[in-house]
């Protein structure tokens, strides 16, 4: 598939140039946006620019501390949960959720109105009612936000982003609101799918697992092998060919739409091998396509490693005798044929067993030394 042969702007879509598609279409907030994930050429490079500096490796880095904090934290409340938890609801999304707002200066109090309208975009079950209701209120939240960081202004993201607009780098108001509303649900959503992944990959591959707790194998390595294995982003709609192009045998006429596998791709037998099928950490790693390719290439990469990277040895460590407290094949994937996660991951531990120091307990007994305590 020739990059220069297909394109991301719905307005290539040829259904869509002949009116065909509705504004009540219940995958219209996946394709009528105005953001970097879908313009092409010098708009792509634009907006793109914008941001790009961001998300670079090193400045990732930088939010290491906080992203530790913020994981021992989390890890301190599950472990007051009596032995149980929903691994997706306790870690795998108030972790990237908390991240990503921080970087975005959104409000603490708003983060369950940005989980609600995420899970609502990449459903593909909600009712007409709902993706209408999700597209308004996207709608409405981020332009509110606009308003009042225009008016006090702060370190975060979307400062940046609207002083940028005022400025004159030519990113319009509708841009300006879709790129928001990118972040937030692929800076979110994907990370969520990716965690929830590798734990129930390595609590149903111990052999794996116990490489790790050996440091026999990298946890970096777990991480690439889950993007591969069982990355969350599954398909994402949509590419546009510019001409008529023929693929696989079958002409695709041009603006036909295209939905991209990548969970396909990466179990190709001709890049990753005849075990591409298999989990396995120890593999020799070639290049996947979980972040995507070429200049759609995800920018939140890094911080996506960064937090996985962060999160995943950390459970580990803490609750070393974890395990799924259902059979793996009781888990409901959510309702969409985007992303591919389980809705939720119910594991226990023995509540009872000496686990290493909480975050919390640690500072205050330094604070408590600090201060000629015991």
């Amino acid at each position: 598939m020739a990059g220069k042969d297909f394109v991301k702007n719905y307005r290539n879509w040829k259904a869509w140039q002949d009116g065909e598609i509705a504004e009540d279409w219940p995958l219209i907030g996946m394709i009528h946006l105005d953001n970097m994930l879908h313009s092409d050429g010098d708009a792509h490079t634009r907006i793109r620019g914008l941001v790009a500096k961001a998300f670079t490796p090193r400045r990732v880095e930088l939010l290491r501390p906080a992203i530790e904090e913020l994981t021992e934290n989390l890890l301190d409340q599950m472990e007051r949960g009596n032995g149980a938890a929903d691994l997706r609801s306790a870690l795998a999304v108030p972790l990237p959720m908390g991240v990503i707002c921080r970087l975005f200066g959104i409000p603490d109090e708003d983060r369950p109105t940005i989980q609600r309208l995420v899970s609502s975009v990449f459903s593909t079950v909600a009712p007409v009612e709902e993706v209408l209701a999700t597209q308004a209120t996207v709608t409405e939240y981020f332009t509110d936000l606009v308003q009042r960081r225009r008016a006090t202004p702060g370190e975060d993201l979307t400062s940046a982003l609207i002083q940028a607009r005022d400025e004159g780098d030519q990113l319009s108001d509708r841009e300006l609101i879709d790129s928001l509303w990118l972040f937030m649900a692929a800076g979110f959503e994907t990370t969520v799918g990716v965690f929830t992944n590798a734990v129930k990959a390595l609590l149903t591959h111990p052999d794996q697992l116990g490489l790790l707790r050996d440091g026999a194998v990298p946890w970096s390595a777990a991480v690439e092998e889950t993007l591969r294995w069982d990355t969350s982003v599954a398909i994402l709609p949509f590419r546009y060919p510019v001409r008529d192009v023929e693929l696989g045998g079958r002409l695709l006429k041009r603006g036909d739409p295209v939905l991209v596998s990548f969970a396909s791709a990466n179990r190709d037998c001709a890049q990753h091998g005849a075990q591409a099928h298999v989990f396995d950490i120890t593999r020799e790693q070639k290049r996947h396509v979980a972040f995507g390719h070429g200049p759609h290439f995800c920018l939140g990469a890094p911080l996506a490693r960064l937090e996985l990277g962060v999160a995943l040895p950390a459970l580990f460590r803490r609750f070393g005798d974890l395990d799924l407290a259902v059979d793996p094949a009781e888990l409901t994937p959510v309702p969409s044929i985007f992303t591919n996660a389980p809705e939720r991951l119910p594991v226990r531990w023995n509540p009872d067993e000496d686990r290493l120091v909480p975050s919390s307990v640690r500072g205050a007994t330094s604070a408590a030394r600090r201060g000629g305590g015991e």
